[in-house]
């Protein structure tokens, strides 16, 4: 199981390359529960090409965003479990777009609940959620699905609109891809540990030149300590990969 996520990073050439708009480059990141991977290039194909991604092996499971990319056909045999974090955070704009829509609370209401209850099995050892509650949670997060779908299905031109619905279909189309984690406790729901990595190169002073170095050690650090305990183990062992990749493994103490 891997968790990924890419961020921005104004690092590099400050004059942006024909064609673009912004001169950043992107930290895309992904974790293990022993490794965490950084590869600095941009948000494209040949970047995440690149990455770890495209040496998962076949049947892994990987917790990401729904950028597109993930769903290239370069990367046709990893198992998607949609971050349900991404997915709450889209709930909440949907639900100021349509602030007298019950089903944007609904839904997420129904999915905080999955995660809380899968988060207690999983506490507790037990194999599965309880299956009473499983199948309420479950028929009321569908439910609110399907009156988001009606209620969407013409709207305007106001902000948002077009993403809320966008948002609906994901839920109608990919419902195995957002639950696999509520049949499957080994799974995660959200990509946090990649998604800190990437919140801790934004705070780390990442910048211009030989700042870019300084960062991605602190980052290292931050990412062990987080994933694994400040008290588990000794973080350090890092090596590039592919020219530009960059892992840490943690130590044992």
């Amino acid at each position: 199981m891997a968790q990924m996520d890419q961020t921005p990073l104004r690092v590099g050439p400050k004059t942006p390359r024909p064609g673009r708009k912004k001169a950043d480059k992107y930290l895309l990141i992904a974790c293990t529960r022993l490794y965490t991977h950084f590869l600095l290039g941009d948000r494209d194909l040949d970047t995440f090409k690149a990455s770890v991604l495209a040496d998962i092996a076949a049947g892994t499971v990987v917790v990401h965003d729904r950028y597109t990319l993930y769903d290239n056909k370069a990367f046709a045999g990893i198992v998607h479990q949609l971050c349900t974090q991404h997915l709450l955070g889209d709930l909440a704009g949907a639900g100021e777009t349509y602030p007298e829509a019950v089903w944007p609370a609904q839904i997420a209401d129904a999915l905080r609940g999955l995660i809380h209850h899968a988060n207690l099995a999983r506490d507790n050892r037990d194999e599965t959620i309880d299956p009473d509650v499983r199948a309420d949670l479950l028929h009321t997060l569908r439910h609110g699905v399907l009156a988001g779908l009606s209620d969407t299905t013409s709207h305007g031109n106001r902000p948002g609109e077009a993403k809320a619905r966008a948002l609906l279909d994901v839920f109608r189309d990919r419902q195995e891809d957002i639950l696999r984690f509520v049949d499957d406790l080994s799974v995660p729901p959200t990509s946090d540990g990649a998604s800190h990595c990437t919140f801790s190169s934004r705070s780390a002073g990442f910048g211009w030149g030989d700042r870019l170095v300084r960062g991605l050690g602190l980052i290292m650090a931050r990412a062990t300590d987080s994933l694994h305990g400040a008290d588990s183990g000794r973080c350090g062992r890092c090596w590039p990969r592919s020219g530009q990749g960059l892992t840490v493994a943690r130590l044992a103490a």
